[in-house]
């Protein structure tokens, strides 16, 4: 058995996987960054000391890691963690650590191997990429690629974790549109559930931010179509279960795209985070360190 961990801005999940990559069960945590790492990697400890006949564990996180390292996750608040070495005092088992959003990339890969060349973007808590070329992702060690949500969209907009202003996560991520919501209906806090039950009943709030959502995703799938021109561009992460109210015109409409004729196809998943969970099992057999 194989289990892969994808931890996130809010929940943590683990995923337990067979030898042909069949999910057996998954668990999903809340998660509060504010309470700090080291309750994490106990969270991670108990739950992890519930199964047996583990062959190997990958973990998914979000930011810079190197080797065995978390480097760097602005809004968790980590800096050169080392997270593997922390589990493996408990958990003796191989660990793997890769970025969250490559993991995801994985993921999309094993679930679809005839791609060649894609751009997997997740948006969730921020929005982060992966680049899918051959049956690999590529990754850099101790470094960023594929930050997406860190393009500038607004020149000295909005403050984002990365201490830089107006990046596209800060406008286009699922934070942002719960925050952007909860603001204007005076609500303290909203979660991704709230969102898509006003979405359900109509509400005009919830979906004209929803429609900024949408339009702001198209400006940066435009930049990424220009620079790139992959075969597919695919978007998953918490945005995918949102799917049903992204419109027809999302997928056709290339006004940011030097090249409208492009035959660079837009894709949202159907397997939300769970794709991450996947990836992350089984990372070392696809990320390509470059």
């Amino acid at each position: 058995m194989y289990i892969g961990i994808d931890i996130g801005g809010s929940h943590i999940g683990i995923g337990l996987f067979d030898q042909k990559k069949n999910l057996i069960q998954k668990i999903v945590k809340p998660f509060d960054p504010l309470k700090g790492k080291e309750n994490l990697v106990k969270m991670l400890i108990k739950e992890l000391k519930k199964f047996s006949n583990i062959e190997s564990i990958g973990i998914g996180v979000p930011g810079i890691v190197k080797d065995d390292l978390w480097v760097k996750a602005n809004y968790l608040q980590i800096s050169n963690y080392p997270i593997v070495k922390e589990l493996q005092k408990e958990i003796k088992v191989p660990i793997f650590l890769e970025n969250d959003s490559n993991c995801a990339g994985v993921g999309y890969l094993i679930l679809n191997p005839e791609i060649k060349f894609g751009v997997f973007l997740t948006i969730g808590s921020g929005i982060g990429g992966a680049i899918l070329f051959h049956g690999n992702v590529f990754s850099r060690n101790n470094d960023c690629i594929a930050e997406f949500g860190h393009l500038t969209y607004q020149e000295n907009g909005r403050l984002c974790s990365c201490k830089r202003k107006g990046c596209y996560s800060q406008y286009a991520s699922m934070k942002a549109l719960r925050t952007n919501i909860a603001r204007r209906k005076n609500c303290s806090h909203l979660q991704n559930e709230d969102v898509l039950s006003l979405l359900k009943q109509k509400d005009e709030i919830a979906l004209e931010e929803f429609q900024k959502q949408n339009e702001i995703l198209q400006k940066l799938i435009g930049n990424l179509a220009n620079i790139l021109s992959p075969q597919k561009i695919i978007l998953g992460g918490s945005f995918s279960y949102f799917k049903e109210f992204v419109p027809l015109s999302f997928y056709e409409n290339k006004e940011h795209w030097y090249n409208r004729d492009s035959d660079c196809k837009i894709e949202i998943t159907d397997f939300g985070n769970d794709l991450g969970l996947l990836g992350s099992a089984f990372q070392k057999d696809y990320i390509r360190r470059v």
